[in-house]
């Protein structure tokens, strides 16, 4: 399903890795990805990753540095974002990413030290394609306070928290009121599907999982797959690791992996399970 961007909502995944073409040769194998070199002299310092024909995801060549996952949410001004941010006790780390003529980017940090990008679109709106095997699907944010993450991010974002009940299993997510009604407009009987399908309450408004986890905060992304077993199988075959074993819960199995580079990521068989 492509997706509707709105201001507020995570519209973008890309990986910082020392060595983008290793990095690609493993996400390619693993989620069946192709690449497009964006850099000008063709270094590979940015790379789009295409399924399908259309943008899932992004690779950008750091040079030096852990590797790690970055989450992008959508604004209409990313410097008015980064200035309400600070404001609120977060910072500014990043600002220079912009990718002319597609947009303009930052990466800040909440007050918990959570790294996050915001991303104020030109030509391109983030993720052409989501919530399909191959395809990014969920965020989390781990975070030691919630109720400071609560503040932060509605201040910045909008954001809500609000507890989603799982058949028993009782979720925290973040949420922003009214996203699912947009997302319905423009895919008429889209919260239907959800309410038929058994989704909690509230569950078309979410943006994110929030968890509570010991410090550093952090954000972590999630993946789609058709098998979760089959695909750490496939992780493991070109040098990824477990970090978690596939487990079943909230209506899916999920698991854990580090890439060959040391980033660390989820997958899931939400929707296929």
């Amino acid at each position: 399903m492509a997706k509707t961007y709105v201001p507020g909502v995570p519209c973008w995944v890309d990986l910082a890795s020392p060595d983008p073409g290793r990095a690609a040769a493993f996400y390619g194998t693993v989620f069946g990805w192709q690449f497009e070199d964006l850099s000008s002299d063709g270094d590979g310092t940015y790379r789009w990753a295409r399924l399908d024909g259309v943008d899932v995801a992004g690779i950008a060549g750091t040079g030096v540095g852990p590797a790690s996952w970055r989450t992008f949410v959508r604004v209409d001004d990313a410097d008015r974002a980064a200035t309400e941010a600070i404001a609120k006790g977060g910072a500014a780390v990043e600002r220079d990413l912009t990718v002319p003529p597609d947009g303009r980017a930052l990466m800040l940090t909440d007050p918990a030290g959570a790294g996050v990008g915001v991303w104020a679109p030109s030509a391109h709106p983030g993720a052409q394609l989501v919530n399909a095997p191959g395809t990014w699907n969920f965020n989390t944010l781990r975070t030691p306070d919630l109720d400071a993450a609560e503040t932060f991010y509605g201040a910045v974002f909008g954001w809500r928290v609000a507890a989603a009940d799982f058949g028993g299993s009782t979720a925290t997510m973040l949420c922003l009121p009214g996203y699912g009604d947009v997302v319905d407009a423009d895919n008429p009987g889209w919260k239907k599907g959800h309410e038929e399908g058994g989704s909690p309450a509230g569950f078309t408004d979410i943006v994110a999982w929030l968890e509570t986890a010991p410090a550093p905060a952090r954000w972590g992304v999630e993946f789609n797959v058709h098998d979760t077993r089959a695909t750490v199988d496939t992780a493991l075959a070109v040098g990824g690791q477990v970090l978690r074993a596939p487990t079943e819960g909230f209506g899916m199995w999920s698991a854990a992996l580090v890439d060959p580079l040391g980033a660390e990521f989820s997958i899931n068989d939400f929707g296929s399970a």
